[in-house]
Formats: C-alpha cells, structure tokens, sequence
C-alpha cells in the first residue's frame, strides 16, 4: 500500500476538532475506560506510535469503530472525501471498503514477498505481497492480521500482525471456524496486550495464545530431511547452512534458498521448490528467535524495496539453457560465441546468488574454449573447475595435455622458436603460482572469477557427490583436436 495512505485518515480524523467527541468515545470504547483520563493508567504506551495500544486502536478505529453518521471512519473519508484527492487515488480506498478481512489466518507459504494465508473464519486464500513480516512466519502458524484489496493484490492492511505457535493452529481452525461474533484489534489487543485486570476480563484462555515457536532442534530436523530428499546432504550438511543463515542480512535472507535451490537434483518441481523454502525459513526464524536476533526498521525498510521471489523475482534454472546454447557452440568450434555465452551463465549464477552441482564443468568448459583459442589464461579457470571438484579428471587431463602442447615448442628447428619452446612452460608456471593469479593474468573483472571469489565462501563440497562420469566430444578446429565435456 501506498506509505501513509491510512494515516491521511488518521491524521484528518485526529486534528479536526469537529470528530473530537467520536474520538473521545472511540477511546472509552477500545480500552474500556470511563473518560479519557484513565487512558494514562490502562495505556501508558499510547503515546509511542509504535506500541501495540496505538497501533491497534487505530487499526480499529479506521475498520471497525462508528462515527456517530453509522459510518466507519474509512468509509467516512471515501464517501465524502474531504480534502479533495483525485478520483483515482480514491480507489485504493474503495478497494480496502469492498474487501478486507481481520481475523485468524493460517500460514501455508512465507517468503518475502509472498505470503500465502487461509482465513480460518471464511475459509479463503490469500496470496498476499508482503517483505517486512514475511521473514517471521512459520509454515502452518496461526496469525492475526488484516488482509485487504490494494489495486490487483492483497496485502497486510492493518495495525499490527500477531503470530502463535503453530501448534495453536488446528485448535485455531476448530475454534474460529465456527460463526461467532467477528473479532477485531479491541478484542486481540486486550488478549495479548491490555493490563492483568483487563485481560481477566476477557473470556479466552490466554495460554492459547503462547510465543512458544518452533525450535532449532526441530527445524534442523525438519532441513535435514528436506535435503535428504533433493540429495543436497552430500554438498552441504545442515550446520553449514545454519551458518549461511547467521551471516546473512535482511535484504539477502533468500541466499540460503537461492543455493540450496541450484545445488537440488535434477526434476525439482514448484512445488518442491516451495517446501524447501519453507523449510529454510523456518530454520531462518528459529536461529533468530532462540539468538533474539531483530532487525532495524531501516533493514525493514530496505528488503521492502529489493523484491526478490520465485517466478517474478528469482528464478535460478535460466542459466540451463544459455549453457546448453554454449556446449553447442562448442561443439560447432564457434568458441568464441560459446565463451560469451559462458559469461553470460557466471553473470547470471552470481546476479541470482545460486549454483549448480555441476558448476565445476562450466569452469572447465570455458578454461579449454580460452586455451583451444590460444590464450594461457584458460589454464586458470580449469584450475578453478579442479579446486572446486579435485577428482575432476576432464579439467586434470586437460591441463596435462596442455603442457604437452607447451613442451612441444622447445622441438622447433629455429632457436627462437626453441627458446619460446624453453621458456613458455616456465611462464605460465610462475604466472599460475603468483600470489594472486587473478591479478596477474588480468582477470579481476572476468565474470567466471567474480563468481568464483563469490562462489567460494559458502565451502560447497562439490567433489563428494557421485556425479555422472564426464562425457567427453572431439572435435577438429584448424586441423587440431579439440577435447571439451558437456
């Protein structure tokens, strides 16, 4: 929703002296007080905007409280629009009128920027674009929030959103499901927030409403087996990923995902795909709430503005078909055009923060491409391929037949030509063992490096898989064969 877009009406309502007796009411109503003296003593934190007594007292007031005309105030601000707004961006307003719901919802799906909700009362989905809490939820924990229509999609509209273990979610679905009076944020707020006589006031059972989550224990567990299936244990094991989680900030909570995407067997549906994100950020959420990890309102607002998701916003396999475009340009001897195409998957793999169990033969490919065209510098990238996946066989034996190919020099007639012969192994040798070869042979912006520096922080077993055997293809190019792998 647009910033601030409630609080226009907050601020009219508030600071126009003709709506201060529906106010003054409105607060004798919400925190069941007699006049609004007492407010001092039931709400101390009222005056703070971020505590829950403002934030749920205005939530109210603007949905559920009615102004002495029988309107809410919401419904108040559009019928009569007092300041004049344009006609246009007036309907985002009669969008929140025409469809909002508050109540229980259960979480099937949290990612930022999608939240996918079912309304324990009506029974409804809501897929719902949301950032800031959407790193909080647990798969199948029971929320209360305001879910609203904002132009062509839904998204948390209201005050506050109020989390519970998800053990609380099946007696939620008996509980609510049933037709009872529609409960609003004066009911939620003295459940959880009001002082010990408003809440023995109340008719619910506050333990129902416990702060338990899911523990580190459990959602290790929960990783472990999800990895298990997609056969990403050999890679990675679950405390690494636990380390990847502690080092990452708000902005790139979705890393963690983003890998563990790349480096799943082949065939991995949406749906899978789904599940072990949840199972990442139900990890993510109980590292953080066991470390009483928070983060700033400035990281908040930062992920609202770096969407990042599946479908719109992450995809990790499009890189599949540039490099099979790449193999085949290989296999045409277009080297040239195979090694644009080559960077293209590094820029890629490093923009989408991903991988692929395999990434060591892309290494290779394009190291053999650089070395077939005659620059030595292919040498480095199969050493990438070889530091990567040391049983690598296809980037060893090229760098084996490559120094055959230097040594062959040295057999020329022409003393030059055996002085190069000499002189080249020896060349290539110290520029590979300099102290940083990147430097060296001027590689510092080649996308395959970049990714590479990048690559190699997150330790990644890709040796201890059993990989499929390497299938290697000749071809000639000028008169020479060429070896490459797919």
């Amino acid at each position: 929703m647009r910033t601030g877009a409630i609080s226009d009406i907050i601020a009219y309502f508030f600071q126009n002296f003709a709506w201060a007796g529906d106010i003054d009411r409105a607060l004798c109503e919400f925190f069941k007080i007699k006049s609004f003296q007492e407010l001092a003593i039931y709400a101390p934190d009222f005056g703070d905007f971020n505590s829950p007594s403002h934030r749920h007292f205005h939530e109210w007031f603007i949905y559920d409280f009615k102004l002495l005309s029988g309107r809410t105030p919401l419904c108040e601000w559009y019928e009569e629009n007092p300041v004049g707004m344009m006609t246009s961006d007036m309907t985002l307003y009669a969008d929140l009128l025409r469809d909002n719901e508050y109540g229980f919802f259960k979480v099937i799906f949290s990612v930022p920027g999608r939240v996918e909700v079912k309304s324990f009362g009506s029974g409804r989905h809501y897929i719902v674009r949301e950032y800031s809490a959407a790193p909080f939820f647990r798969l199948n924990e029971a929320i209360v929030a305001r879910v609203g229509l904002v132009g062509d999609r839904y998204e948390f509209v209201g005050g506050m959103i109020n989390g519970m273990d998800a053990e609380f979610s099946d007696k939620a679905g008996s509980i609510f499901a049933r037709p009872q009076k529609p409960i609003t944020p004066k009911e939620i707020y003295h459940i959880w927030y009001a002082t010990d006589r408003r809440k023995s006031e109340n008719g619910y059972k506050q333990e129902l409403f416990g702060e338990s989550t899911i523990s580190v224990v459990e959602a290790k567990a929960r990783m472990r087996k999800v990895m298990k299936v997609f056969d990403i244990l050999p890679f990675v094991s679950v405390d690494r990923v636990i380390k990847w989680i502690q080092n990452t900030s708000l902005d790139t909570i979705l890393l963690p995902v983003s890998l563990l995407m790349g480096l799943a067997s082949d065939g991995t549906s949406d749906a899978d795909i789904d599940e072990l994100t949840q199972a990442v950020m139900n990890l993510n959420n109980a590292i953080r709430h066991e470390e009483k990890r928070e983060f700033t309102d400035a990281e908040l607002s930062e992920l609202e503005n770096k969407p990042r998701f599946r479908n719109d916003i992450l995809d990790p396999f499009q890189w599949q078909s540039v490099y099979s475009r790449g193999i085949e340009q290989m296999k045409k001897g277009n080297l040239k055009k195979a090694l644009v195409l080559f960077d293209k998957v590094f820029i890629y793999l490093r923009d989408e923060q991903t991988t692929t169990r395999d990434v060591y033969r892309l290494f290779a490919n394009k190291g053999s491409s650089m070395i077939a065209l005659g620059n030595i510098s292919g040498r480095y990238f199969l050493e990438c391929a070889l530091k990567l996946n040391p049983s690598y066989d296809f980037a060893r034996e090229t760098l084996r037949r490559h120094d055959r190919e230097l040594a062959r020099f040295g057999r020329n007639k022409k003393k030059e030509d055996a002085m190069i012969g000499v002189l080249a192994p020896l060349l290539v040798k110290m520029a590979m063992r300099s102290k940083d070869v990147a430097k060296t042979m001027k590689l510092e912006d080649d996308p395959a490096h970049r990714y590479y520096v990048w690559l190699r922080q997150f330790n990644i077993r890709f040796s201890k898989h059993n990989a499929l055997p390497t299938k290697l293809t000749k071809i000639k190019l000028s008169g020479r064969k060429l070896v490459l792998t797919n």
